[in-house]
This record gives structure tokens, sequence and C-alpha cells, in this order.
């Protein structure tokens, strides 16, 4: 049973070792910190494309515009055809004068006074049921809508939404990527910081097996030491983070920050690389 005293012991220990060997833990620590700074980095811009990615399918659509000659009988046969479509959630009827009017809101009547009509058509605006808002989906609807009689013209934002899309995915990839590679370049670390350290408790370490102390209790001041590493890594990164938030907020307001959970995700991740590293370097050399 693990004892409180071996506990405060094996800490008291790895703490001596950070200032024996204040250089190499300096090095190590700033090793660390960099790769889980750019890791968190990479946690920024996967969380902002997948807010945008997020934020556009809701406004990703599809508009039908209709010919000026189509009669309202007309427009309300096309209507149901259109709303028995498997992909369509809602059709929403624009009529020219409504169309005319949010220009005009949106924008002036400056160019409009040029102008000796209504020039902007009718339209139906989609509104596409969740599982189809991929671009393939929105492709196939769009061959279907076009061999419908009385429609004019067709506009849709699949072609955005599927290249935001591709881009989030290459950064996630590009994080798992990462991840991978500070998972191995932490551990690397870890290990040679804490192998040196053991040479140089050699003596230290073989008194100690020669009164009695049990593996365990001469392998856990190098496991703490290293998972301490990676606790005070973890703690500047999220730190180096958070300022770099804050300091893009002021000239990018829209940013969406890694929220407290995704900052003390990334200080877990220094201790779990840490013990790990600090892990496999007693099983490998004591």
């Amino acid at each position: 049973m693990l004892k409180f005293g071996d506990i405060i012991f094996a800490i008291s220990q790895a703490l001596k070792s950070f200032s024996r060997r204040g250089f190499i833990t300096f090095l190590s620590i700033s090793t660390i910190t960099a790769a889980l700074v750019v890791f968190g980095i990479f946690g920024v811009i996967s969380t902002n494309l997948r807010y945008a990615m997020g934020r556009l399918e809701k406004k990703v659509g599809v508009e039908v515009y209709l010919p000026i000659e189509l009669d309202e009988t007309q427009t309300e046969v096309l209507k149901s055809k259109i709303e028995a479509f498997p992909e369509v959630e809602k059709v929403i009827y624009i009529s020219r004068e409504k169309a005319y009017s949010k220009f005009k809101r949106e924008y002036g009547d400056n160019l409009l006074k040029q102008l000796d009509e209504n020039p902007f058509p009718a339209s139906f605006q989609l509104r596409l049921k969740s599982s189809f808002l991929v671009h393939s989906e929105i492709s196939e609807l769009t061959r279907k809508l076009e061999q419908l009689e009385g429609v004019s013209e067709i506009a849709s934002e699949s072609e955005i939404a599927a290249r935001i899309s591709r881009i989030a995915g290459t950064f996630r990839l590009l994080e798992i990527g990462w991840g991978v590679l500070l998972f191995i370049a932490a551990t690397v670390i870890i290990l040679n910081t804490i192998k040196f350290t053991i040479a140089a408790r050699k003596d230290t370490i073989m008194i100690m097996e020669l009164v009695g102390a049990t593996r365990h209790f001469v392998q856990r001041p190098f496991i703490y030491e290293g998972m301490l590493k990676g606790f005070i890594s973890g703690i500047f990164a999220a730190l180096i983070i958070y300022g770099l938030q804050k300091g893009i907020r002021i000239i990018l307001p829209q940013l969406v920050s890694l929220s407290d959970l995704g900052l003390g995700l990334i200080v877990l991740l220094g201790i779990v690389f840490g013990g790990i590293g600090s892990k496999l370097a007693v099983r490998k050399f004591l």
C-alpha cells in the first residue's frame, strides 16, 4: 500500500533533481512547452474552422430563381414538386417585391433609382435537412432541380461549405499528426533527462536497494519528476496560448478561443506525456 510519506519523499527527490540539473530541466521544459503551444495553436485553428462550418451549415441552402412569366398556379405546382424531394426540409417563397425590398434595405436604393422596373425575379429558398448538408448531396439536388419545368436558375453555397470542410479536415489531420509527434518528442526528451538523473544518482540508488528499498520506491521519484516537468510545461503552454488568444482577439474579435477545458487538456497532456516518458525510462534504465 502506498504511504503518504513515500509520496512526499518521492516529490521532494524530484524537486531536488530540478535544482541539481537546472539547465537540463530548463531545456526539457522549454522544448515540451513549445511543442504543446504548437499543438494548442492547431487546436485553436481547428476550433474556429469547426465553428465556421457549423455557422455555414445553418446558412447553406439552395435558391431557385423563377422566370418572370411564371404565373401563380405554376408557381404552386413547382413548389409542391420541390417540397416532395427528400433532401428539402422547407421551401420559402420570395416574391419579386420582397426581393426588391430586401436589396433596398441592405444596400440602399441608389442603384435601383436608375432602373425603370423591378429587376429581381421571384425565387424559392430551400432549407435542407441536416443529413443532406454535404456537397455531393446538394450537387445531386441541384441536378434534379435543373430538370424541373419553371426553374430559371439555381444558386448554392455548397462549394464554399465543401471547401471549408476540406480545410477543416486537413487541420484535424495535422492536429492528430502533431499530437503523435508531440507524444514521441516528449517521451524521448523525458526519457533522456530521466536517464541522466538516474546515472547521476547511481550510488544513492544502490544504497537504497541495499537497505531494502522496493523497486517501486526507487522508481517513484523519477516518475514524479517526469510528470512534474510535463505539468509545468502544460501550465506554461496554457498561459502562452491564453495570452496569444487575448492578443489576437484585439485584432480579430470573432476568434473562438479554446475553452478552460481545452486549456486544461493541454496541461493534462503534458502530465500524461511526462509520466509515460519517465515510466519508460525507469523500466529501461533501472
